[in-house]
């Protein structure tokens, strides 16, 4: 038994060797699949050869079953004996290699064809193609158990299926040897040759029928690069991020298939072991009532460990991807989240470019979310936009599918936090009673995934200070420059800079401290950003420079899109008048 068991200790370390090479050399979800389905095929080959082994006349059969496709196969030593063809574990030994060596044949054909399909029909595809390997290997299977028996042998086509391939071609079965045509033996092979071909020819017809109409679908071509600067700019973020999404994409589903496929492993392993556990009594049994070693109850229990040994190695190869992958996911999560905050700011939920840039900015994003509908940025850009041409049903619908498509790929709580600070921000900015509680209930919810979240300060801030909660928006600025602190931010500064300079409250207003926040504005974009500019100009009206404020809300002009301009213009009749700017009291 010990030389058994080395030999097997040899056969696993060999697989486990193979399985990891197989595991790893490639990340294409579907061949990983089907490589697994090739190593279990494999796997269950060499556990029934095992048992085959213990029997002189099927020695040949494992030579030709296991031996041709390249596993590394040690017989153990010991017993040998002779089992008859009339048998039902005859039946059984040889219908098993040829079901397996059947299955690993037509998998590995599956796996050398590169045959590019649409998504539409992929998942169906890939479902017919392994039931027909399923249904050509229990047809073989059915082909080998009746092949033994003279009485049976005209039931199998020669065309299909050759005896010499699964049969000892060197020790011929007697043509004696029949099976009663009476025995329920005889009418479950006769049932499953007339089950299983029937299928084969079904599946086949089905398979090239759905490949003949498969007509692939043209790509959608991305947006042509808009002209104007924030369009792309943000085209430029939407196809940077189009890699990183799909590659999300993929690790999620590849962490789902593991998950599954892991459970139905585990299941296999605990009842294996059970039946090696019921296998090592029955020999106990066996040979303490016989007094001699039970050589084929052996050769099965050899088998079993094998398998056994296989479910475990697959096991752990299976948490060692998933670890990989779970550990892939925080970068990746990372890179989406960092154009996360420019992504609102360009979006311009506060609405200061005017609709008609937003209406004439919804084409592109419709263009955006065509060509790439699993993406979620351009809905949240769309929703923002038909917010400022007064379509709040439109944009409540877009922003509601931004938060599921989020949740769906499992989006860190920042993401959630920032998505649901726009959402509640059009939510009050529907002046609906009923809309405004739920958009301040969001925002607390906001708060608490992310505490940390500069970004929904800022937006409850803008939301606070269009609805005159003039202290309110005052507390959410602040607290939005502490949280950016240690890595400034423009729209931060411009923010507080507006309400210090243009706040209908008296005792809020303070020019130099206005000053101060629009100029540091400014020097972070590079005095290029003409919101920052015409706040800048705000402030030292303010304080009261009325030079200044032409000097600058004239630059703020020079950089703004045309659609912006006129209220520029009228910002510089007030300071021309001597008059500061004031926000208009929303309530």
């Amino acid at each position: 038994m010990s030389v058994k068991l080395i030999g097997l200790s040899i056969s696993i370390v060999v697989l486990t060797i193979a399985l990891q090479s197989s595991y790893s050399a490639d990340n294409n979800q579907e061949a990983r699949i089907i490589k697994g389905e090739m190593d279990e095929a494999l796997a269950h080959l060499i556990a029934v050869s095992y048992e085959a082994w213990t029997f002189d006349n099927l020695r040949p059969t494992i030579a030709r079953a296991v031996w041709p496709v390249g596993t590394v196969f040690r017989p153990p030593e010991g017993p040998v004996v002779h089992l008859s063809p009339g048998s039902p574990e005859y039946r059984a030994i040889v219908g098993e290699m040829a079901f397996w060596d059947s299955f690993y044949d037509s998998r590995k054909k599956r796996l050398g064809a590169n045959v590019k399909l649409d998504d539409e029909i992929r998942h169906e595809v890939r479902r017919l193609e392994k039931e027909l390997d399923y249904a050509k290997a229990n047809y073989r299977r059915a082909c080998a158990m009746a092949c033994p028996y003279f009485n049976m042998r005209h039931l199998v086509p020669e065309g299909g299926f050759k005896p010499d391939t699964i049969l000892n071609p060197f020790i011929p079965v007697p043509d004696a040897i029949r099976l009663s045509e009476q025995s329920p033996h005889y009418k479950e092979i006769v049932k499953a040759l007339n089950n299983w071909g029937p299928r084969i020819l079904g599946c086949e017809s089905h398979l090239k029928e759905l490949l003949e109409n498969h007509k692939p679908r043209n790509a959608v071509p991305p947006p042509p690069r808009p002209e104007d600067l924030r369009l792309a700019r943000m085209f430029y973020i939407l196809e940077r991020l189009k890699g990183l999404f799909e590659k999300c994409r993929n690790i999620q589903q590849e962490i789902g298939a593991i998950s599954e496929s892991w459970h139905t492993t585990k299941n296999n392993f605990m009842e294996l072991e059970n039946a090696a556990k019921k296998l090592r009594l029955e020999i106990a049994i066996t040979e303490e009532r016989t007094g001699a070693t039970a050589v084929a109850l052996r050769g099965r229990l050899a088998g079993l460990m094998y398998l056994i040994h296989f479910e475990r190695q697959k096991l752990i190869n299976m948490e060692d991807q998933n670890k990989t992958l779970l550990q892939k996911q925080p970068d990746l999560f990372r890179e989406i989240e960092t154009p996360l905050g420019e992504w609102i700011y360009l979006c311009d939920v506060r609405g200061r470019l005017g609709p008609k840039v937003h209406q004439k900015a919804i084409q592109f994003f419709d263009q955006c979310i065509t060509a790439e509908p699993g993406m979620w940025h351009a809905y949240l850009a769309r929703g923002v936009a038909q917010m400022h041409i007064d379509q709040y049903d439109s944009a409540l619908e877009d922003l509601k599918f931004v938060e599921k498509k989020s949740r769906e790929y499992a989006a860190s709580q920042k993401v959630l936090a920032q998505i649901m600070s726009v959402q509640a921000y059009a939510l009050c900015k529907t002046n609906k009673q009923k809309n405004i509680r739920d958009g301040d209930r969001l925002f607390s919810e906001a708060k608490k995934l992310d505490k940390q979240s500069w970004a929904v300060c800022l937006v409850r801030g803008w939301s606070n200070l269009e609805r005159g909660n003039y202290s309110a928006a005052k507390a959410d600025f602040q607290t939005t420059l502490q949280l950016c602190k240690t890595a400034p931010k423009a729209e931060a500064y411009e923010a507080m800079a507006l309400l210090l300079a243009s706040c209908p409250n008296e005792r809020i207003r303070n020019g130099e401290k206005a000053i101060e926040h629009a100029a540091k504005a400014c020097a972070l974009t590079k005095e290029q950003d003409w919101i920052c500019l015409n706040t800048l100009g705000a402030a030292h009206a303010e304080a009261d420079d009325f030079d200044s404020a032409i000097k600058w809300a004239n630059k703020a002009l020079e950089n703004a899109p045309a659609e912006s301009r006129e209220p520029i213009r009228q910002r510089i009749a007030l300071y021309e008048e001597k008059k500061p700017y004031r926000l208009n009291n929303v309530k």
